[in-house]
């Protein structure tokens, strides 16, 4: 009986630690994951000189609209939006561009409550932890680099 409490008190702590660091590991990769999209689009206006026309479901942008990359249903981590930079709390909406942009991350499924991500054609990012609906880009404090 004692060694059944002591595995119980165990793995009352050993499961949230564990689910932590996997919620933390997604929102790394997925930071990744929007470094290697602004790669894309920079070398897409080397080409053009514009970013009109980028689209992440293109192959040579990203490939999807969703991360993991193609995945469906409760499998989404984040959805995925390109739109013009703008620095508002709201995650931006799909639209034109030609001399900017911004990408958010909105949480979903296992990672909702993680935060909204942002990445702009400036270099500027945001990460709001616990906030899925806002992440204002020109504070500093909410930058990924200063976390």
């Amino acid at each position: 009986m004692v060694t059944v409490a002591i595995m119980g008190i165990l793995m009352s702590i050993a499961v949230p630690q564990y689910e932590r660091y996997i919620t933390r590991s997604n929102r790394i990769a997925m930071q990744a994951d929007l470094m290697q999209i602004a790669s894309a689009l920079e070398r897409a206006r080397a080409v053009q000189l514009t970013y009109t026309g980028a689209d992440l479901s293109s192959v040579n942008i990203y490939g999807s609209t969703t991360y993991p990359k193609g995945s469906t249903g409760t499998k989404v981590l984040y959805n995925l939006v390109l739109g013009p930079a703008n620095s508002s709390s709201a995650p931006t909406t799909t639209g034109a561009l030609s001399t900017n942009w911004e990408i958010s991350a909105k949480p979903a499924n296992k990672q909702v409550r993680d935060g909204l991500m942002k990445l702009n054609s400036l270099g500027q990012s945001c990460w709001n932890q616990g906030v899925d609906t806002s992440c204002t880009i020109t504070d500093t404090s909410q930058s990924w680099r200063s976390r």
